[in-house]
């Protein structure tokens, strides 16, 4: 069923703004390669095998935490044509035209920060993992550009005191984002972008070990829905069973 596919999913890195912030400090110490900070969003990938529409997200081999990135993706679905090989120019206002769905995610990462480069070009090491990008529910969108601006995503581990944040406070808000993006590439149908990564004040996202159960939901906007996630030590599991 196509509502329940997904094509690549793009991650947009620096759109939180202490992200924003953190990054212009790394930038300025001379002994960082950076000398100015990106005028471009600034994407990665998150490959196939770390798709995720499970209940729980399984520590890598040797790590004992994991950085939990709380995002919203837009899911693209062109009308314009049903056929992605027929698509022979796709401009930004096609993509804006052509975004279907909303789906929250849990972008799961190795903890690392913005000194050691990871924020401007994360090396697949840190995010490619397998099961690492939690997929929640994914709902027709039924906002325009100026509402969605007003979601806000709030993130909370084990019950504490959630972390929050507004679509409209990032560095390029929803719509600014999507049309910086195709200026040099072209979502197609399916493809995912998501809007940033709710993060700290100090820029650093959320950290969670084994037995941690992080939710990501919208207070704002609940049909969006709500997506929960418990972090399992494999090698935890297998002593059990084992013993």
């Amino acid at each position: 069923m196509a509502s329940e596919m997904l094509g690549a999913v793009f991650g947009s890195l620096l759109n939180h703004p202490a992200q924003w912030a953190a990054a212009e400090r790394v930038v300025a110490d001379a002994a960082q390669p950076y000398k100015a900070l990106p005028k471009a969003p600034v994407l990665f990938v998150k490959p196939r095998n770390t798709f995720n529409r499970s209940p729980q997200v399984h520590l890598p081999p040797g790590q004992t935490r994991l950085a939990a990135a709380g995002s919203v993706a837009l899911v693209f679905m062109p009308n314009f044509a049903q056929n992605p090989s027929s698509v022979q120019v796709f401009t930004s206002s096609d993509a804006i035209d052509s975004v279907a769905w909303l789906q929250p995610m849990l972008d799961w990462t190795l903890p690392h920060s913005a000194a050691a480069g990871g924020w401007h070009r994360p090396p697949l090491k840190f995010n490619a993992h397998d099961g690492m990008l939690g997929l929640g529910p994914r709902t027709a969108l039924a906002l325009n550009w100026g509402e969605l601006e007003a979601v806000e995503l709030a993130l909370q581990i084990n019950g504490n005191e959630p972390i929050t944040w507004r679509l409209g406070d990032a560095t390029r808000k929803p719509l600014q984002l999507l049309q910086d993006v195709c200026e040099f590439m072209s979502p197609q149908p399916l493809d995912a972008l998501m809007l940033g990564q709710l993060a700290l004040p100090d820029g650093s996202l959320p950290v969670a070990a084994a037995d941690d159960q992080v939710r990501l939901w919208s207070p704002t906007h609940p049909a969006l829905g709500e997506l929960v996630q418990t972090v399992v030590d494999r090698a935890s599991e297998n002593g059990a069973t084992n013993a």
